[in-house]
């Protein structure tokens, strides 16, 4: 039996490149455009936030748009302190990198190979799409959530996030 309403994102910042969202335990942020430092470092408060609110555990999900450039050097080491802080209570993470050919493969190998090295203690997985995303974080789904979300619930609330900066970008 299908849902007649689908979860929605409560929005807790967002500016011209970036969007961070929950429902329940779930957060979401999305990159788009230049990933700085300081909206990193927001990012990570939020997360924070969360875990102290889910103590059971949370799940992340970041979705870096297409034609998002590469984070420089200071913004990758502050990505990587941010999810060495969920470490314990993050019981998924996953960066969607979505795109086709060599280049956006190529990206998304590149990312794996970093995560494998930083190793964040908990599963932390690079996808193509939304939906593969959203199916794997479905199937972890960590304890103490209000209740099971599908995979579709996943997609609305990370799209409900796209959304919402798009809207701010024509603000």
């Amino acid at each position: 039996m299908e849902r007649s309403s689908r979860p929605t994102v409560k929005v807790l910042e967002i500016d011209a490149h970036h969007a961070v969202g929950i429902y329940d335990n779930f957060m979401v942020v999305t990159w788009r455009g230049e990933t700085t430092v300081a909206a990193v470092e927001r990012a990570e408060k939020q997360l924070v936030r969360l875990m102290r609110a889910y103590p059971d555990g949370i799940a992340l999900m970041q979705v870096a748009e297409q034609g998002a450039p590469p984070p420089d050097g200071a913004s990758r080491n502050a990505v990587a302190k941010m999810l060495h802080s969920g470490s314990g209570q993050i019981q998924s993470s996953s960066l969607v990198c979505p795109g086709t050919g060599f280049a956006m493969a190529a990206g998304r190998a590149f990312v794996t190979g970093l995560s494998m090295m930083m190793r964040v203690g908990f599963p932390h997985q690079v996808f193509a799409t939304l939906e593969d995303a959203a199916a794997w974080h479905a199937q972890k789904w960590p304890p103490g959530n209000t209740r099971q979300l599908s995979p579709s619930d996943l997609v609305a609330i990370a799209s409900g996030l796209t959304v919402a900066l798009d809207k701010h970008a024509n603000n």
